[in-house]
């Protein structure tokens, strides 16, 4: 069986902070889709933690997500940072609408 994503990806960098856990930390998506954001980060994350985002880009505006790792690997760039995806949490109507304007904008 082929496994299809129901948001597709884009590559985009977009700063984000994280917060939760105990924990604060900066830094670049390495893509967004509507579901959630792919990262790639030298913080030390688990699968299942909650961390909170939030999306610094004047093009985008402010938007703070709740969001689930879902999954963590070696970073193929890096060997001291992780790839991990994150998936959102509850997005508000005003917020996916944020989010489909800003990928539709980006997509190659």
């Amino acid at each position: 069986m082929e496994y299809t994503r129901k948001h597709p990806r884009v590559p985009v960098k977009v700063r984000v902070h994280c917060t939760g856990e105990g924990r604060y930390f900066s830094d670049v998506t390495t893509n967004v889709s509507e579901g959630g954001v792919g990262l790639e980060t030298v913080s030390h994350l688990q699968p299942g933690e909650q961390l909170q985002l939030e999306f610094v880009s004047p093009e985008l505006g402010r938007i703070v997500v709740e969001t689930k790792v879902v999954w963590v690997t070696p970073s193929p760039e890096d060997d001291a940072r992780v790839a991990a995806g994150l998936k959102f949490s509850d997005l508000s109507l005003e917020q996916r609408e944020q989010l489909t304007y800003y990928l539709q904008a980006k997509k190659p």
